[in-house]
């Protein structure tokens, strides 16, 4: 588990633009815990990640998501995205490429929705999420920071053992 002060310094790489965003539990995941939009990326999840204060990680709902758990939090900016039809149409095509376990509550436009139907604008919105993403973060997953502090704490003892053989020779 990160800080709150690590991850804050993190968020600097993450874009303040418009996007599509997912958040995985594992960097190997095809299929993400969630996506979602915003107008601001970097604002957004550092809603999810530091504030902890979105619909989605306050305990509204009977499923939310659990920030210590995320280890990989991947994010598309494209030109297309500036507009905001295209952007909640976008939002349910990445539904369709990434699965994700939570979806945000947002409600979609009908225009959205019909441009969403389009054949055409599913696969190119699909091929933008597929390619390269515009940016990632990742954080360490809770079993490796564990994992850490457990050979922390084994070389701890063993300096003290050795403060101690030196105390008694």
């Amino acid at each position: 588990m990160y800080t709150r002060h690590r991850i804050s310094s993190m968020m600097k790489k993450v874009s303040s633009s418009q996007g599509i965003y997912a958040m995985f539990e594992n960097k190997s995941d095809k299929n993400s815990v969630y996506v979602g939009i915003s107008t601001n990326l970097r604002n957004r999840i550092r809603q999810h990640m530091i504030r902890r204060d979105s619909s989605v990680t306050t305990k509204t709902s009977a499923v939310r998501l659990n920030p210590d758990y995320i280890e990989v939090i991947r994010w598309w900016v494209n030109d297309k995205f500036e507009d905001k039809i295209v952007l909640e149409a976008a939002e349910l095509a990445a539904f369709d490429v990434f699965n994700p376990v939570l979806r945000s509550k947002s409600s979609v436009s009908r225009e959205a929705e019909k441009l969403y139907q389009q054949k055409k604008f599913k696969s190119e919105i699909k091929s933008i999420l597929l390619e390269k993403q515009s940016g990632e973060l990742h954080f360490p997953d809770l079993s490796k920071v564990l994992g850490k502090i457990d050979r922390l704490k084994m070389r701890v003892d063993r300096l003290e053992d050795k403060i101690e053989e030196g105390k008694n020779q």
